[in-house]
Formats: C-alpha cells, sequence, structure tokens
C-alpha cells in the first residue's frame, strides 16, 4: 500500500511538471512574437448568439453556410463556409489609424484527403453602400491575404485597381495545422501592415493600406478549393482600436484591464498568443520594484455567477503563476481576486460587451 501512495506521488509530479513544460514550451514559441492588441474592442464575434445549423445573424453571404460545434475546441462555434463562397461582415466596422485584427481559422478537409488547401482569402476593405459580396476588389479600396500553398500574397486595391502593392510572403503554418486551429493576428497603422500567423511575422509593410480611400468597415472570407469536402471554418474575430500603453495607465490612473491575455473557452489555461501582454506587464511590475498590484479577474453572464466567480479567481491565478514563473515577478508585489458577473460593466447584451468582461484588471496597492 505505502508503495502505490509512493507511486501515485510520482505520477501526480510528473503530470504537473509534464503540463507546465507543455504550457512554458508553448509560450518560449512565442518570444519572437510582439503582437500587443488595441485596447478598446469595437467588433467581436465568437457565433455563441447563434442558433446551431442556421446562418449567422450578422453576417451576409453569396452561399450558404452553418454555425456549429467541434468537440475539441468547446466552448466556442464556428462559422462553416462552403467552396467558392464569399462570406462578410454586414455592419460596418469602424477601424481607425490604429486598429488590430485577432481570428481563428480552421481549413477543414476529410481525415482522408491528400490534398493542400488550395487558395483561402481575406480582404479588409471599404465597402459600397448594399454592395453584394463577391466581387474580387469590392467597395472603395482595401487590401487583401491570399493563401495559394505556401505562398501568400498581400495585394491592395483602389477604385477597381488591385495592382497599387503587391508582395509575396510564405508560411507554412495552415498546411501544418490542417484540420487544427490556426490563429491569426493583424495590426494596422495608417498604412502599415503587420500580419502573423500563429507565433510567426509574415509580413510587414509599410505601404500596404492606399492612400485616399474611406476607412476600412468590412471583412470577407473567400475559399477556392477542387476538393468539396473542404471547407474554411472562423471564430474568434476580433477588433480593437487605440493603443494599450499598460505603464502609462498604472502612472497616471493606478489601474488598467485588458483583454490581450486570453484563455481557452470556459478555462484558466493563458492562450500563448498572450506572450507580448504579459511580458510588457511584467516589466512595468518589475520596473516599479516594491509596489504591490492585484490581478483581477472578471468574466461575463454566459454562466451561472457562482462559475463565472470561480473561473475569474482561477484566471487571475493562473495570470499570477505566469507572471512569477515565466518572466520572474516577486510574488510577494502581487496579489489577486475575482469578480463575478455582477461586477461587470453591465448587463452584457452585445458581443462586445461580453468580450470585454472577460478582462484582467490590475491594480496598484
Amino acid at each position: 500500500m505505502k508503495n502505490l501512495r509512493v507511486l501515485s506521488v510520482i505520477i501526480m509530479l510528473f503530470s504537473a511538471f509534464y503540463g507546465y513544460a507543455q504550457v512554458n514550451k508553448s509560450f518560449i514559441d512565442y518570444e519572437k512574437y510582439d503582437f500587443v492588441p488595441g485596447d478598446k474592442i469595437i467588433y467581436y464575434e465568437d457565433f455563441l448568439q447563434d442558433t446551431l445549423g442556421k446562418f449567422p445573424q450578422k453576417w451576409i453571404s453569396n452561399s450558404p453556410g452553418e454555425i456549429l460545434q467541434l468537440k475539441k475546441y468547446s466552448g466556442i462555434n464556428w462559422y462553416k463556409m462552403y467552396v467558392g463562397s464569399t462570406n462578410a461582415t454586414d455592419g460596418q466596422i469602424p477601424f481607425a489609424v490604429n486598429t488590430t485584427v485577432e481570428w481563428d481559422i480552421l481549413p477543414d478537409m476529410e481525415s482522408d484527403s491528400n490534398g493542400n488547401i488550395q487558395e483561402v482569402q481575406i480582404y479588409f476593405q471599404s465597402q459600397l453602400p448594399n454592395q453584394y459580396p463577391g466581387d474580387y476588389v469590392p467597395g472603395n479600396g482595401g487590401f487583401g491575404i491570399k493563401f495559394i500553398g505556401e505562398t501568400v500574397n498581400f495585394y491592395s486595391w483602389k477604385n477597381g485597381d488591385y495592382t497599387t502593392v503587391s508582395i509575396d510572403g510564405r508560411t507554412t503554418e495552415l498546411i501544418d495545422h490542417k484540420n487544427k486551429k490556426v490563429h491569426m493576428a493583424m495590426s494596422v497603422q495608417k498604412n502599415r501592415v503587420v500580419f502573423y500567423v500563429n507565433q510567426e511575422k509574415v509580413i510587414d509593410v509599410p505601404d500596404l493600406l492606399p492612400e485616399g480611400i474611406p476607412p476600412l468597415d468590412r471583412i470577407s472570407f473567400y475559399s477556392s478549393q477542387t476538393n468539396l469536402n473542404f471547407s474554411l471554418l472562423v471564430s474568434n474575430l476580433v477588433v480593437s482600436t487605440g493603443i494599450a500603453d499598460y505603464r502609462d495607465k498604472l502612472t497616471k490612473m493606478g489601474k488598467f484591464s485588458t483583454n490581450g491575455i486570453k484563455f481557452e473557452a470556459g478555462s484558466d489555461i493563458i492562450k500563448p498568443e498572450s506572450y507580448p501582454v504579459l511580458k510588457e506587464i511584467a516589466n512595468v511590475i518589475n520596473d516599479t520594484h516594491d509596489t504591490k498590484f492585484m490581478i483581477v479577474g472578471h468574466a461575463d453572464n454566459f454562466s451561472s455567477e457562482s462559475m463565472n466567480l470561480s473561473l475569474s479567481k482561477a484566471r487571475a491565478e493562473s495570470v499570477k503563476k505566469t507572471l512569477e514563473e515565466l518572466f520572474e515577478v516577486d510574488p510577494k508585489n502581487i496579489s489577486t481576486d475575482g469578480k463575478s458577473e455582477s461586477n461587470s460593466t453591465g448587463k452584457a447584451i452585445t458581443n462586445e460587451e461580453r468580450a470585454f468582461n472577460n478582462r484582467i484588471e490590475f491594480v496598484r496597492l
């Protein structure tokens, strides 16, 4: 019996160490990743407010599509787009001078298919009134990203002429992650566009967005494939504006909130793309020496109040642990707390309010 207890302890310790090593490795993979989202969410879509099997309420398309769930990615819904269809956000998204965009994409093919992804396009445009999706260079102008195999082509257009800028990049991430979730992120600063696929920076182009067009206001997805078993799945589309200046906010206001620390749905597991935000926050805390900070987790109102409170506290603890173990923040300088939906910004009646309520707050004590 004693030997069994010893063996159980060893197994538990090994499991804990292995789990930490895996999490630590995922963060280390993102050491060169420098994307930091804007500080104000202006658009958010995870399709949780849509009906399974139906077309999403706030999108338009020239082809049928449907909302579905995947067992391996629980807690979110996905919008399944079919081959040859163009799918666009139907409401205006007010891009600003500094705007960031993030989304998860899943190129879905039958498990026995050996074919590569033939073509996926994502474009960001200034839309003409009542324009139907499907035009290759729609609206007043914009820029697009085209994936064909390992090649990524970036192009921009103005008034129907898409030869304004054209540049090629390369990434194997979409092919390597076939049937797996791929995280994409983009920063638009005036005319400059920086684009990432998972932890990889694919391009940094100073003049991709054309001059002299109205502000961008729409995002569209298009896929082309000879394999009819192929479909494109999208979720977690987030558009944010502004620049997240954590140091300035702590100095002047004594607190700030961020949605840049991201968690797996319904979990306290931090996503590795949170690395640059955690690093910036750790630098602020470490530079203030003996100043004490409280990390406060917040939740939305999608689950019961008790469940949200527990999750909020667990997420705050997870952030604290990561700051200590990965960025050498002194544990004496940080404490944690959690708030339930009753302490949110109010009843979350929109996707954007709900997304904002899922945040981490830092308070100088």
